[in-house]
């Protein structure tokens, strides 16, 4: 059902008295300012909340490495005047080595209170599953990049290596169980696994999306990797974090549109053959980085009011 205007009265009220009973010395918002405009009357509505009761408190937005860039005019102007009158403090949950957020979000009046964390990564694994190398095609945990997956599917067809596909969402059994209808024996399909990573250090090649998460299971190994960011109905995050991942040695980017299994084939083939390369040197500490952030902040809050 379409959420109206009392259910969203209703979730109002209800952050309002979690806001209340827990009485917070910090709150972090997630993507706000920089995204979830739809969500902005919860959002302010917490802040006020919040300093409300407990003045001192402080305020600060968490964003990943590429948030969304703004889209129409004003959305940026918008968004610096959110920062500079309500938060302490915008973590960015990246490395400015890689993308600084300058170069998506210029927010000039908010970069003296805005700090990259480095990129918040899971512990290298400790080894790899033992098992023929082959092509490892991952589209993460969501629901995106089925045509991807469909697209290896028929690319193994044609193909003398072994071709193992993860499908990610909560129906990944039925889309793992439709590719394998007809199948070639070099193909293996199934839902996405805990042991992700480890498969991707013995894999022969790797093709997947560019999200987040596996850019840093990729940056913590060597194998070889074709990356086909999402970029359907203007999506622009992936894109940006792949193309800033080209020069490496090792990876190549491929658009999606245009894209056809004989020409998947070659590619991944030919990274497969290729000399493993060496690991990505992000800063992966930003679990650890931001911690420290938010403690400092709370401590010593620098809001200017």
């Amino acid at each position: 059902a379409e959420a109206d205007a009392a259910y969203m009265a209703g979730r109002r009220a209800a952050i309002a008295d979690a806001l209340g009973r827990f009485r917070p010395d910090v709150l972090v918002t997630e993507t706000f300012p920089l995204g979830r405009r739809m969500l902005a009357d919860e959002f302010e509505a917490a802040i006020a909340e919040v300093r409300r009761r407990t003045p001192s408190a402080a305020v600060i937005a968490s964003v990943r490495d590429i948030p969304e860039p703004p889209r129409k005019p004003g959305r940026l102007a918008e968004a610096a005047a959110r920062l500079v009158r309500d938060y302490d403090l915008l973590m960015v949950h990246g490395d400015p080595a890689l993308v600084p957020l300058s170069a998506i979000w210029p927010l000039e009046a908010f970069a003296g209170r805005t700090r990259h964390t480095g990129y918040v990564a899971a512990p290298a694994p400790g080894g790899h599953v033992a098992s023929a190398p082959g092509i490892l095609v991952s589209v993460g945990g969501g629901v995106l990049g089925r045509r991807l997956l469909a697209l290896a599917a028929e690319a193994a067809a044609g193909s003398l290596r072994r071709w193992h596909l993860l499908a990610g969402g909560s129906d990944a059994a039925e889309v793992a169980a439709g590719l394998r209808v007809g199948a070639p024996g070099n193909l293996v399909v199934e839902p996405a696994r805990a042991d992700y990573r480890a498969l991707l250090s013995g894999a022969a090649a790797s093709v997947s999306l560019a999200g987040y998460n596996t850019v840093l299971d990729l940056a913590a190994c060597d194998t070889p990797a074709v990356l086909v960011p999402f970029e359907e109905k203007g999506e622009k995050e992936q894109g940006i974090r792949a193309r800033a991942l080209a020069g490496f040695p090792g990876i190549r980017v491929v658009p999606a549109e245009g894209l056809d299994a004989a020409s998947l084939r070659r590619i991944a083939e030919a990274a497969a053959e290729g000399p493993r390369r060496p690991p990505l040197t992000l800063c992966r500490d930003g679990a650890e980085r931001s911690a420290r952030l938010i403690t400092e902040t709370v401590h010593a809050p620098v809001r200017q009011t």
